[in-house]
């Protein structure tokens, strides 16, 4: 029987309902400007530890939620009058390994520290350039034009990867309501701390991406809400489970004028447990995130504004910031030990529209390893 009970029917309509996700925040720009977690601890211990790895593809590029090539959008800026280059990212790879301790203060709160300790970013790129019109020959008079030069060429390239310690984030977590059957919903907030990394520069001296930084290098909040219902199932009535789920993150701006957009976060999770220890879990992910914003502070080591090259760079131009993305997740979780548990989930897009022209994210994988003692 799906809901053994009024009682049961209510609890899967209310808490989908109020029920919000917390995430925890990174580094990471864009539609991954906000990642984390939404795997729930289930240990009584008083100590978890938890491991996670995730990582990032990202090789379509889109205008709005159309598909473009990168030769024409570069063909397409290379058309400005005056303009010698422009760079396009083909493709990028971001992963991040973070090592999460939770303490159980009692049975309804939590505090919980969150450090990436490994944020790796590389990116291939394309880049176009007009070439300079060929000199005259020997012997033109001066009314006579210079030869038309070629058309643009391309040159591909391969930034340096990143690899260093990303923002840390402490967050406290409450459950406001929970019962005997173990459906419950909680509340939490947390800080981001600029510990990672956010002027990070290349061989030449210039500011890597905004984007690919390991840090933002700034102070945000968030909050948010979750919940869990068991819809029945099963002799103990858990074979079904939902867990929906809300979030939001306030971004600050860091010391060279950068702001990340904020960032909504929703979710939805359906599971079934297969026998004593195996869990089957399809969720929707959602993400919505405003546009980046500088204020115009120029980087002391330049003299230009810091992060923004809209002229010869796709990426370093806050219009090309911001969006909404849709995600399905198909995963499992395996409860290894009475305190030992593993949990992985693909997220594959459904739907994405961005602002401008952007380079969207094709699969993301995330692996999570916790252990109670």
């Amino acid at each position: 029987m799906l809901f053994p009970s009024l009682r049961g029917v209510w609890r899967a309509l209310a808490l989908p309902g109020i029920g919000i996700l917390w995430l925890a925040s990174s580094a990471w720009a864009g539609e991954c400007n906000c990642a984390g977690t939404n795997e729930r601890d289930d240990s009584k211990k008083s100590w978890t530890l938890n491991l996670q790895f995730e990582s990032m593809n990202m090789g379509t590029l889109l205008q709005g939620s159309t598909a473009v090539d990168p030769n024409q959008v570069i063909l397409q800026a290379l058309g400005t009058p005056g303009r010698r280059s422009f760079s396009v990212p083909t493709n990028m790879i971001m992963q991040r390994s973070t090592l999460r301790a939770r303490y159980r203060i009692d049975e309804e709160n939590s505090v919980i520290l969150s450090i990436p300790f490994s944020v790796s970013n590389q990116m291939d790129m394309r880049m176009g350039m007009n070439p300079m019109p060929m000199a005259k020959p020997a012997g033109m008079g001066m009314g006579m034009p210079a030869m038309p030069a070629a058309g643009p060429t391309f040159r591909d390239m391969t930034m340096s990867p990143i690899n260093q310690l990303g923002d840390i984030v402490l967050t406290v977590q409450s459950d406001l309501f929970s019962d005997e059957w173990g459906n419950r919903l909680s509340v939490a907030g947390g800080i981001k701390f600029p510990t990672g990394d956010s002027q990070v520069r290349t061989a030449q001296g210039t500011l890597v991406h905004a984007m690919m930084q390991p840090g933002t290098g700034s102070l945000d909040f968030m909050v948010g809400l979750f919940g869990r219902a068991y819809l029945g199932g099963g002799p103990d009535g858990k074979t079904w489970s939902l867990e929906p789920g809300l979030s939001y993150q306030i971004n600050g701006t860091n010391n060279l004028g950068y702001r990340f957009g904020n960032r909504l976060g929703y979710d939805i999770a359906l599971g079934c447990r297969l026998g004593e220890s195996f869990t089957v879990t399809t969720a929707l992910n959602g993400i919505v995130t405003g546009r980046d914003s500088q204020n115009g502070t120029l980087d002391p080591q330049t003299g230009k504004t810091a992060y923004q090259n809209p002229a010869a760079s796709l990426v370093d131009n806050v219009e090309n910031t911001g969006g909404s993305f849709l995600y399905v997740a198909p995963g499992f979780q395996w409860k290894l030990g009475d305190d030992v548990t593993l949990r992985a989930h693909h997220r594959i897009p459904l739907s994405r529209s961005v602002n401008g022209t952007q380079i969207v994210t094709d699969g993301w994988t995330t692996v999570n390893l916790s252990v109670g003692f």
